[in-house]
């Protein structure tokens, strides 16, 4: 039917006829109505979005500074409350995954994932005001660590659920990036108040207060999130597809090493969080509160850079801003210690100023490397041909289950290299650990633009070899009917004349369209100009 198309087209052209084509709008007027209505509805939802991420962060990060005192009273070790503290992101990393799958398979829509996983983090944050009255250590620990499971559930739907709607709101327009650093922004925005409002609350009123409090705030935002929010469904998937699997994305190279990119952002964050503190206190004699401010300017420049990261990411490239994140984390962290051969180099550089330099560092490299990573993970995936309606919806799950494993494992690879080495030590080699992934990241990316360059090729090869059927009626000359007809030959004129073909072009960037089954706007697919339509 896209070659009917084509060719009608290209037969009015050349007989000097305009071509109306009916699936562009009546007017210019309509089409501008019609494009601010969904700029509008675009904007909207992608405010409640970031609104709905910083409530729901805010349970995950309220019991920092309330918790571990709580289980101190009872008897419950520094080890036991880290196991409280990361289980929830292994059980997210998980669970992630399939939650990305049932996007993907229809079996549930964006907006109830968002939904739901909303309300299990609300009742769980609620659930832990109750923890106080359990006062033996093994109870304590039990329900601690079966609400924090719960928790991480909560937490793989909403990041799955979110990085979905964003990606189905903004995958085709050059602000995608910039989307997945705004609400990064207001991601770590949760972050940082939920320490601030748990400390304060606990003050005031007491344990269960913050999580209270939190938990209600979660609770009541749900029904303002059903009504404000507009249905996101998923693609409807025909029976005869077969969905592409997660071991078939996790075997494309280039997804598997900023996968382990996304990984070392996460870890990135946590690292420290066993480390910091005792170092600084003992090296530098920093009290408790400059160390928690240490802490709090790691996470706002992260939250600060994430946006700026996205609107270099669709003007420069995903892969470049990528590479740069990793490349300075790994320069923040040699210098944090400072790593040995460095101060054998340039002499003795224990400095204040260095600790504050090298922490901002890790920060802005850490919202720099993570952000564009699932732009640049579908880029990779259309470059080897693999696209399909709902595949945001399962890379959105294994982003999310990547990030939480790194956010979880950080801690624990901090502490082990630091009992091994020593901090300064323990700092460069994670350090270098970043940049290996940089130049690995660098490398796929080169690789990922060579296949989308012989992509782009293929197509424009397709495409003319179609314009000068079309012109001579049938086959071209010495073209037997056999080679006409030879299955390799018909799936490439497929893919210049169907949806699956048009969305390649984000490779390039150099298809532009309003709508994507519209065949007619691919350049290449233009009727021949005449000499005398240029006069």
């Amino acid at each position: 039917m896209g070659c009917d198309r084509v060719s009608a087209s290209m037969q009015a052209h050349q007989n000097g006829a305009d071509v109306e084509d009916p699936h562009l709008p009546d007017n210019d007027a309509n089409a501008t109505g019609t494009h601010a209505k969904a700029t509008k509805h675009i904007r909207s939802t992608f405010a409640v979005l970031c609104i709905s991420l910083v409530v729901i962060n805010t349970t995950f990060s309220v019991m920092g500074p309330i918790l571990p005192q709580e289980a101190e009273k009872r008897g419950v070790g520094p080890r036991a409350v880290g196991m409280i503290f990361s289980i929830y992101a292994f059980v997210n990393f998980c669970v992630s995954p399939y939650m990305g799958k049932a996007l993907q398979r229809g079996l549930v829509q964006r907006k109830s994932l968002l939904l739901a996983g909303q309300v299990i983090c609300a009742v769980s944050a609620g659930a832990f005001s109750l923890v106080i009255f359990l006062n033996t250590p093994t109870a304590f620990l039990c329900v601690c660590l079966a609400l924090r499971v719960v928790n991480g559930v909560g937490s793989a739907a909403v990041d799955t659920a979110s990085f979905a709607i964003i990606s189905s709101l903004f995958a085709d327009s050059d602000f995608f990036g910039a989307a997945m650093g705004i609400s990064e922004s207001f991601l770590s925005l949760g972050w940082i108040v939920g320490p601030l409002v748990g400390g304060y609350a606990a003050d005031v009123a007491g344990f269960a207060a913050p999580f209270i409090l939190t938990g209600g705030l979660a609770l009541l935002a749900t029904p303002v999130l059903y009504f404000l929010m507009p249905s996101m469904e998923s693609p409807e998937r025909k029976d005869s597809e077969a969905p592409v699997t997660i071991l078939q994305l996790v075997k494309v190279p280039s997804v598997c090493v900023l996968l382990i990119a996304s990984l070392l952002a996460a870890a990135s964050l946590t690292f420290l969080d066993p480390l910091l503190g005792p170092y600084l206190q003992q090296e530098y004699g920093f009290s408790v509160s400059l160390v928690g401010l240490c802490f709090g300017i790691c996470a706002i420049l992260y939250a600060v850079a994430s946006p700026l990261a996205g609107w270099l990411g669709d003007r420069i490239g995903m892969f470049r801003i990528t590479v740069a994140g990793l490349f300075l984390m790994a320069v923040g962290y040699t210098l944090l210690g400072p790593a040995p051969p460095l101060q054998a180099l340039l002499g003795p550089m224990h400095q204040e100023w260095l600790i504050w330099v090298s922490l901002s560092i890790v920060g802005v490299g850490a919202g720099m490397a993570f952000v564009p990573l699932l732009p640049a993970m579908l880029t990779s995936l259309a470059a080897v041909g693999i696209e399909e309606e709902g595949l945001t919806d399962v890379m959105s799950g294994l982003l999310s289950g990547s990030f939480s494993l790194g956010g979880g494992a950080g801690p624990i690879l901090g502490g082990l290299l630091a009992a091994w080495f020593g901090f300064q030590w323990a700092a460069a080699a994670f350090g270098l650990v970043q940049l290996v992934m940089a130049l690995a990241v660098a490398v796929v990316s080169v690789r990922v633009a060579g296949k989308a360059r012989s992509e782009q090729e293929l197509v424009r090869a397709t495409a003319a070899e179609l314009a000068r059927e079309q012109q001579n009626g049938g086959l071209e000359p010495g073209m037997s009917t056999a080679r006409h007809r030879s299955p390799e030959r018909q799936r490439r004129r497929k893919e210049v004349v169907t949806p699956r073909g048009l969305s390649r072009g984000r490779l390039s960037g150099q298809w532009q369209h309003s709508d994507r089954s519209d065949a007619l706007r691919h350049p290449l697919l233009a009727p021949p100009t005449r000499p005398q339509d240029n006069a």
